[in-house]
Formats: structure tokens, C-alpha cells, sequence
């Protein structure tokens, strides 16, 4: 396969697929691919060649994440569904936690899970009565910044909570240098149990990264609605 393709299919990986960057993403492999001729030309081996035309475009980061129009309700719609889906499969994956531990911590989120389910439930309803054919553009650099704050305080959470648990379970044998025994598997199910809550909230920010690819599917002009 020409690596040259390979390298401009990689650059686009992460791209939604809409019909605008598809064409972009022929139009650049289209630039890149008579620049290496050129450089052959020129005297270069093959190797310079496509070393030198890929250098030429290190990164699509200005050029792929401007904004995008879309069909901005359904759009909306959908998200809210999937912050909706993951919600619902947070407070499942909590229920078993609410039988054997009544902590403050665990009570906030499994039912904060529940009331985001409702929210998002009713937000979809009413986004999907808006007119469909709206058309707004939305700036994919602040989706993408938007996931990635959004993992980022997952990961302080985590980081806490996993740092807190430890601590309490922990701290005594590190402190007076005793060893850590684990009597059978029960007592390390009982500890596994501390570090799940922190653990599943990754579905939450898991949420966010799937905006993105919604897009294709309510581009503008692309036959949705």
C-alpha cells in the first residue's frame, strides 16, 4: 500500500467522517503525493522524498478541527442521549454498591448518575420537538477540549479517591512498616469493592468522546435532518 496514503490516513484518524473532510483528506494526500514527485525530480531518493513530504505536514490540528455545520438539535438530541445511555449504565453499575455501602460518596454519585439520566432524558425531548432543519456550526477544538477537560477531572477524582482509600486501608501498615496480608477472597473482594467507584465514573467522560463522531451524522448538507 502507498505509505504515503497510510501516513494521511493516519493524520485523519481521529477526524469525523463528514463529507467536507473526506474531501479534504483527498485534497491533502492529492498535495503531499505531487510534492514527493517533485522532490524526486529534483534528484531526491525515494526515501528523502517521503520523508521531506510528510515533514511538510506534520499535523492537521488547524486545519481539520474548524467548525463544522451541523443539523445543531439532532445533533444536541443525540448527545444528550449518549450522556443519557452512559448515565443509566453508571447508576447500574452503582446499585451494588448502594446494598453493602451507604457512604455519603457513593449515595451523591449513584443517585447524581440517576438525576443526569432524568435531565438528559427530558433535555432530549424537548431538543427533539426544535426545529430540525436548524443549522449551526460547532467548533470541533472545543469539543475536543471539552472531552479532554472532562477526562482530565475524572483523573483527579480518580487520583483522590484511589489515594484516600489507600490511605485509610493502608496507611497504618506503611507507617509502623507491617505487611499487607490479604486473609482469602473475600477480604480482597471487600478491598476491590473500595477502588470500584472510583473505577466505573469512567464512563462519564467516556461519554464525551463519542460527540465528535456524532457529527457525520448530522452534517449539514449531507442528506440528515
Amino acid at each position: 500500500m502507498d505509505e504515503l496514503k497510510q501516513y494521511v490516513d493516519k493524520l485523519f484518524a481521529r477526524a469525523p467522517k463528514t463529507a467536507a473532510l473526506r474531501d479534504l483528506k483527498e485534497e491533502v494526500y492529492t498535495n503531499l503525493k505531487a510534492h514527493e514527485q517533485d522532490l524526486l525530480l529534483q534528484g531526491k531518493t525515494a526515501e528523502e522524498a517521503l520523508r521531506a513530504a510528510k515533514q511538510s505536514m506534520p499535523s492537521l490540528e488547524g486545519l481539520i478541527w474548524d467548525a463544522q455545520p451541523v443539523y445543531y438539535y439532532p445533533f444536541l438530541a443525540e448527545c444528550c442521549q449518549v450522556v443519557l445511555l452512559h448515565a443509566l449504565l453508571l447508576w447500574v453499575l452503582l446499585l451494588p454498591l448502594m446494598l453493602v455501602n451507604t457512604g455519603f460518596l457513593v449515595t451523591l454519585i449513584t443517585w447524581g448518575a440517576f438525576l443526569m439520566a432524568v435531565g438528559c432524558a427530558v433535555a432530549m425531548l424537548v431538543l427533539r420537538a426544535q426545529d430540525a432543519k436548524t443549522v449551526r456550526t460547532i467548533k470541533l477544538t472545543s469539543l475536543r477540549r471539552f472531552a479532554r477537560t472532562a477526562w482530565l477531572v475524572w483523573a483527579v477524582f480518580f487520583a483522590v479517591c484511589v489515594l484516600a482509600v489507600t490511605a485509610v486501608l493502608f496507611g497504618s501498615n506503611v507507617w509502623f512498616g507491617r505487611p499487607v496480608v490479604i486473609d482469602g477472597p473475600y477480604q480482597f473482594g471487600v478491598l476491590a469493592a473500595r477502588y470500584y467507584l472510583p473505577m466505573v465514573t469512567a464512563v462519564l467522560p467516556a461519554a464525551t468522546g463519542r460527540f465528535i463522531k456524532l457529527i457525520a451524522g448530522h452534517e449539514a448538507g449531507d442528506g440528515h435532518a
